[in-house]
């Protein structure tokens, strides 16, 4: 059922709970539908993609998906959805890509999440979630996009996230995350864009940064780092763009960056260097 990019507005029918054999929805890019998700979602059991975003969703119960254990695709983004995220959303294990972008979720991210062991891209960014990542999300073997910046994540980054080899874009830029850089992201093999500014974050960049071989950004700017910058980041042949401005850097800048033959910008102004 594909209703997407019209005008439609109102609350979603309960109705629609009684079409059972329904395998696809797609009432994204309406902008005015509005209202709680209906209750009656929890018996479209066939299931495999549900597309709500970019309208006025609102409400504060979306555990009723959790019945659709034939979900791969989610989305949910561009809402005001509201209170905490449900665990339940933690029994979709067949989805491959959860979207709950840009609504108000509270609360913390579930650990039931790491149940989602084929998710490939997971978006959890511009909500109010608090508290930490969960280390649960080091079973994300197939994920390749995890996007939960601009929230209020706290605590430290887990080195779980450094065994996701197929993980090309971590996003976790405006939060409220301390600790240490793990030295394991620099085994993100895959890994394009590392995006930590605009956190509590604290001590060296890891030399282990360097084995990055296929990031472009490196965008670091904006915490309490020290120490000296690691001469291991001229390896990254890749890499476009190295911001590591408004920290305490301090030493001399390594002559080896010299070899980012690639390298666009480079931003180190408001440190001790």
């Amino acid at each position: 059922l594909q209703l997407s990019n019209n005008k439609l507005s109102g609350q979603i029918p309960t109705e629609i709970g009684s079409l059972l054999q329904l395998t696809s929805l797609d009432l994204s890019s309406n902008y005015a539908v509005s209202g709680p998700i209906p209750d009656e979602f929890r018996f479209l059991r066939e299931l495999t993609y549900l597309d709500l975003h970019l309208n006025n969703l609102d409400g504060n119960d979306i555990s009723q998906l959790g019945n659709l254990k034939r979900l791969t695709y989610l989305d949910l983004g561009w809402n005001n959805l509201i209170y905490p995220i449900p665990s339940e959303l933690g029994l979709l294990t067949r989805l491959t890509d959860l979207y709950l972008n840009d609504n108000a979720f509270s609360g913390t991210i579930p650990s039931d999440f790491g149940r989602l062991i084929h998710v490939k891209n997971l978006a959890l960014w511009n909500n109010k979630l608090s508290g930490t990542i969960p280390t649960e999300f080091g079973n994300f073997h197939e994920v390749e996009a995890l996007d939960m910046d601009r929230n209020l994540l706290s605590g430290k980054i887990p080195c779980e996230l450094g065994a996701l080899k197929n993980l090309q874009n971590l996003r976790l830029e405006y939060n409220k995350l301390d600790g240490t850089i793990p030295s394991e992201l620099g085994g993100l093999a895959n890994l394009t864009q590392l995006s930590l500014q605009y956190n509590k974050l604290l001590g060296t960049i890891p030399s282990e940064l360097g084995k990055l071989a296929s990031v472009n950004f490196v965008w670091l700017f904006s915490n309490y780092l020290n120490g000296t910058i690691p001469s291991e980041l001229g390896n990254i042949s890749s890499l476009t763009d190295l911001s590591l401005n408004s920290n305490a850097l301090s030493g001399t800048i390594p002559s080896e960056l010299g070899n980012l033959s690639q390298l666009q910008y480079l931003w180190l102004y408001n440190n001790y260097l």
